[in-house]
């Protein structure tokens, strides 16, 4: 008799790696509550959580391969939605990320950046990174970040993201706690 386990293992770390989720999201890709983008390497994954014991969504940064989740970046962690069936993530009209509380036009989040040409919003994507960075990229400038996530650090320091004041651009990198356990507002 042939072993199957072999087999097995084959289709857990392989086929569902493949099939689970890429790791960016392009402009007119919806991020629903429930689903996960994973960084390339599957260390991080990004989605929606409620951290404890909290009914409050957020979209937030964690390990991929822990079992206990352990979130090292929230984006929205002052402005919550409010339930799993409504929350999305986009890049909106603007080119900008954003959390939206279900069909609302006004998200509870946004990078809020400024981008000059609006018709080439559609090359815009956010990827999350095998750093644990989240990105905003221009499709068509290759490399360039327009935006990202080691620039707003919440309360985990990870290895590629600068702490201090640079003072240039007067950029302000510090670590905020969270409030209790169940909200990581600061």
């Amino acid at each position: 008799m042939v072993s199957l386990i072999p087999l097995l293992v084959f289709h857990i770390f392989f086929i569902n790696q493949l099939c689970y989720a890429a790791d960016t999201n392009s402009h007119n890709k919806i991020l629903r509550d429930g689903d996960i983008v994973i960084s390339n390497g599957g260390i991080y994954a990004l989605g929606f959580f409620s951290p404890s014991k909290s009914k409050l969504r957020y979209v937030g940064i964690w390990y991929n391969k822990i079992q206990e989740q352990t979130v090292v970046w929230v984006a929205n962690r002052n402005n919550p939605v409010n339930d799993s069936s409504s929350g999305v993530a986009k890049v909106d009209e603007r080119g900008n990320i954003g959390i939206f509380n279900g069909n609302a036009s006004t998200p509870v989040w946004t990078t809020n950046i400024s981008i000059p040409n609006n018709d080439k919003n559609s090359s815009l994507s956010y990827k999350i990174l095998d750093s644990g960075n989240l990105v905003l990229c221009d499709g068509e400038s290759k490399g360039a970040f327009l935006w990202q996530s080691f620039d707003l650090p919440t309360d985990t320091r990870l290895p590629e993201m600068k702490i201090g004041l640079n003072l240039k651009s007067a950029t302000n990198w510090s670590l905020t706690s969270w409030k209790s356990r169940d909200y990581p507002s600061t």
